[in-house]
C-alpha cells in the first residue's frame, strides 16, 4: 500500500481504498442516530486539494451538518476502473462510516 501524502486543511481522516487517498471530513454536529448527510468533494487530483482556498466552502457545509468526502482516482474518472473505486469508496462511507446513502455532490 502506498504512503499517504496528502494533508488536510481541516481536521478529518486520511485513508487508502485500493491504493488510492480518501477523506473524510466529519461534522460536529452529526445528527444522533441518523446517517450523516455528506459532500463529496471531487477535486482530489494534486495532493494539496482539499486546501485553504477552500476554507469558506467547508465550514459552512461543517456548521450545517453535513461531512466532507472524496477520493483521488488520477485521470480515471469514468473508465470502469475509475468507478468501481468510486463504488468502494461510496460503499465504505455508507456501511462502515455511518453517512447517508446519497451525497451532494461539489466540484469547484
Amino acid at each position: 500500500m502506498e504512503s499517504i501524502t496528502k494533508r488536510l486543511a481541516l481536521r478529518g481522516e486520511l485513508f487508502e481504498i485500493e491504493r488510492h487517498t480518501a477523506f473524510l471530513i466529519p461534522s460536529a454536529s452529526r445528527p444522533a442516530g441518523a446517517p450523516t448527510p455528506w459532500v463529496w468533494y471531487a477535486r482530489t487530483l494534486l495532493p494539496v486539494y482539499p486546501d485553504e482556498s477552500e476554507g469558506w466552502m467547508f465550514p459552512r457545509f461543517l456548521d450545517r451538518g453535513l461531512a466532507v468526502a472524496g477520493i483521488d482516482v488520477g485521470e480515471a474518472y469514468g473508465s470502469p476502473a475509475g468507478r468501481a473505486t468510486y463504488a468502494r469508496f461510496h460503499e465504505q462511507l455508507v456501511r462502515e462510516r455511518g453517512l447517508r446513502d446519497l451525497p451532494g455532490l461539489r466540484s469547484p
